[in-house]
């Protein structure tokens, strides 16, 4: 699931993100991408623990996978 946000504001060492229905979510500003600023727009994934380790093992898998393929060639 993802969820869309705009950077806001900047609170000290904190950046605060104004979700599309209008919550906030205040986050450190060092969890963020570097060069973002007011009025960026960041997507937001949400996904369990098992869901992100299933995702980063295929992504392996196919590194891996293309690897192999490659040398062959």
């Amino acid at each position: 699931m993802s969820i869309s946000a705009t950077i806001d504001r900047f609170e000290d060492k904190l950046a605060v993100l104004r979700l599309d229905d209008g919550q906030e979510l205040v986050l450190p500003v060092v969890n963020l991408p570097s060069g973002v600023r007011e009025g960026s727009r960041l997507i937001l994934e949400v996904m369990t623990a098992e869901e992100d380790e299933a995702k980063r093992v295929e992504r392996a898998r196919q590194l891996l996978n293309d690897l192999l393929t490659n040398k062959q060639s």
